[in-house]
Parts: C-alpha cells; sequence; structure tokens
C-alpha cells in the first residue's frame, strides 16, 4: 500500500497535470477525488498526495482540482495494489449508508 501520489494521477489521466486541473470531472473521478456524503455532497473530500512541490505539498480540494498548500489538516488518500486472487463481495452491513465489503482470499 502507498498513498496516492501525482504521478499517479498524471499516469492515470495521461498527461502532466498541474494546480486547478479538475480531477473530478475525469473519467476516473471516483478514484482521484473522493464525493463527500450527506451535507457536503457537493464537495470532495481533501485529500493530501504524496508529492511535494517546492515548499508545498499537492492535494485535491474540495473543489476537485489539484493545488498545493503547507499546513491544513486533511487526510491522505491510499492507493492499495492486490493480488488477482482477491475477491470483494459487498456485506449486508452499511456504515453511514455506505456499502461494506467482505475481502476474501
Amino acid at each position: 500500500m502507498q498513498a496516492l501520489t501525482k504521478e499517479d494521477i498524471d499516469a492515470v489521466v495521461g498527461y502532466t497535470t498541474g494546480g486547478e486541473t479538475d480531477v473530478s470531472d475525469l473519467q476516473y473521478a471516483d478514484l482521484l477525488a473522493v464525493p463527500c456524503k450527506g451535507d457536503n455532497s457537493s464537495n470532495y473530500a481533501e485529500t493530501w498526495l504524496a508529492t511535494s512541490n517546492g515548499n508545498y505539498l499537492w492535494l485535491v480540494g474540495e473543489n476537485g482540482k489539484l493545488a498545493c498548500y503547507a499546513n491544513i489538516v486533511i487526510g491522505v488518500r491510499p492507493v492499495v495494489s492486490l493480488k488477482s486472487s482477491v475477491k470483494f463481495t459487498p456485506a449486508s452491513k452499511k456504515i453511514n449508508n455506505t456499502t461494506t465489503w467482505k475481502i476474501s482470499l
């Protein structure tokens, strides 16, 4: 497992992204910009990317665009690589109206 980097985003979209690149409007938006739920459903969860830009870190902002900041408190988006034998099955239990998953080998 690793944290999502700006280079990961560039590889997914097929070009070099920059500040104000709107990753919420791309083919892989659910992978790159995490939609909020409930009262904030028009926003995205702000998440750090594991890539610096000088003295700043890249992030995906609440508007779904890339930006650079140095001192805000937000989460980190992990990237996980799994073997093809790993299977995901929706579980019957939901958490905050979000589907949970059973993971098996």
